[in-house]
């Protein structure tokens, strides 16, 4: 049974399954090799990607992400990465304290 032919089509009554993304259009696949839960709003990208607009968007140079991300993170000050990385390196001379900065 398909829940939008029985006119009762929500997120609450019907979820999207493993592998797939609630969107505004309903159930979509999440790209080859990329995962979900069950009943999530986006697809889990690997770390250095952030999830956007369908599909998994590596993070620029300077950026950064951890897996699961929806947004990438600017690098503090002294520190840099190259595109799609998943942590930030310091400039020589310089080191990460506990709080991250």
């Amino acid at each position: 049974n398909n829940c939008r032919s029985r006119g009762y089509y929500t997120f609450i009554s019907c979820q999207c399954g493993e592998n797939f993304y609630n969107s505004t259009v309903g159930c979509l696949r999440c790209p080859e090799g990329i995962h979900s839960p069950v009943h999530s709003s986006i697809c889990h990208c690997p770390a250095g990607t952030h999830w956007t607009q369908g599909y998994c968007k590596p993070c620029p140079a300077n950026t950064y992400s951890a897996p699961n991300s929806t947004t990438c993170t600017e690098c503090p000050e002294g520190a840099y990465s190259a595109p799609r990385s998943s942590t930030c390196t310091c400039s020589e001379g310089l080191y990460m304290s506990d709080s991250g900065t």
